[in-house]
């Protein structure tokens, strides 16, 4: 990679070069298909296009790699209330939130993400870790014992003797892989018998089958525990030791004024009320790492902001082969640094608005002598990375 990108490492917990390769696999904590997509899960795939956008500008190849949610009850409760079969839900699910992201211009590689084809992975890994002494099973299932990885709450920084008498949080130190059925309870058939993984190992399984190239992980502040640990912990045992994790700030999702109840904001509502740019403007508006609250109300002030910037973009006449003046050229350092610092999305937008009252003050605006070169740098990041105007090409 040309220009070095730093990201904030969970694992480091420093801000690190994020890649030198040509070719990244990103993977991501993505809903869970038995309900519509809402603003939380947009928060991610929001920032997740943004970075694969630096990435591909950098002649990065990237793999978006989702890993879905398939094994909470709630998928078996709301197939059962739907009368359907839980697979039938789950892929209707997935299939509205990919439309979705076809709406924002994304694109996902989905392939081989279902829990039965993952079972011979999971197999392994169970394998794996029991010739290591890792696990311990019981009448219940089959547990990872937490004793036996030494960096385990390194991640979160959780207090590891608090958590031993957590048991929502962990079994009597252990915490599960694969929960054995009843003969009354559905289970995926597989060598340790009938049963349910555990989410980390499923996302531990897509990991290990799919992370051919060099891979990191994303996701929020609430994947990090107990999820992340635990993965952390099964991927270390497995010599598929991570490097780079990233964590995005909490979506908090908030009641708009005079309204009773607390609405999930569902993406495919919300796009009948505001076009996709101003979502991402919205989202983009606050740093990743930082916590973020949210009702529709919220996103009015940051309409109008979006609507100067894409007003500016359309007034430059597209002529003029001079090159930027340097005071410009500057501006777009700037902007650029921004970007390659911890993907500060939010300084960004303030830079590219401070540079549109800049140039509007100019008096040969809009007819600028270096109108072209202007029209060039601004499509490069106000259309190709952050996506908060829209192409008409």
């Amino acid at each position: 990679m040309n220009n070095s990108l730093k990201l904030y490492n969970s694992i480091t917990k420093k801000l690190e070069d994020l890649t030198n390769s040509d070719e990244l696999i990103i993977f991501f904590n993505s809903l869970s298909p038995y309900d519509h997509c809402n603003i939380i899960h947009s928060r991610v795939f929001i920032l997740l296009k943004t970075l694969t956008n630096i990435l591909n500008e950098n002649k990065v190849k990237t793999r978006l790699i989702p890993i879905f949610s398939l094994n909470n009850k709630e998928i078996y409760q709301r197939a059962e209330l739907e009368e359907i079969n839980f697979e039938v839900l789950i892929d209707k699910y997935v299939k509205e939130y990919l439309r979705i992201l076809a709406k924002f211009k994304i694109s996902l590689d989905t392939s081989g993400f279902s829990t039965f084809e993952l079972i011979p992975h999971i197999e392994e890994i169970i394998i794996t870790l029991d010739e290591n002494n890792k696990i311990i099973k019981n009448s219940s299932g089959y547990y990872y014992e937490i004793s036996k990885f030494e960096n385990y709450t390194s991640l979160s920084g959780q207090n590891i003797e608090n958590l031993l008498w957590n048991e929502k949080s962990i079994n009597k130190g252990n915490f599960l892989l694969w929960k054995l059925s009843n003969d009354n309870e559905f289970g995926y058939p597989s060598k340790m018998g009938n049963g349910i993984p555990s989410q980390w190992l499923v996302s531990s399984a897509i990991i290990k089958s799919r992370s051919s190239s060099e891979w990191i992980k994303f996701g929020t502040a609430e994947d990090l525990f107990p999820h992340h640990e635990n993965e952390l912990a099964i991927l270390n045992s497995i010599e598929k030791k991570p490097v780079f994790y990233i964590h995005g700030g909490q979506l908090e999702i908030i009641k708009n004024k005079g309204s009773e109840e607390k609405s999930l904001f569902y993406i495919k509502d919300l796009l009948e009320e505001f076009k996709y740019t101003e979502l991402i403007y919205y989202i983009l508006s606050h740093h990743y790492r930082t916590p973020l609250s949210f009702n529709s109300n919220l996103i009015n002030p940051f309409i109008k902001g979006r609507r100067k910037l894409e007003t500016f973009y359309n007034s430059i006449e597209n002529c003029g082969n001079e090159e930027l003046p340097e005071f410009l050229s500057k501006e777009f350092k700037k902007i650029k640094n921004s970007l390659y610092t911890d993907l500060n999305t939010s300084k960004s937008i303030g830079l590219l608005q401070k540079l549109r009252k800049t140039v509007i003050k100019l008096e040969s605006y809009p007819k600028l002598d270096f109108g072209l070169s202007l029209k060039n740098e601004l499509t490069v990041y106000m259309i190709k990375i952050l996506n908060i105007i829209e192409s008409t090409g």
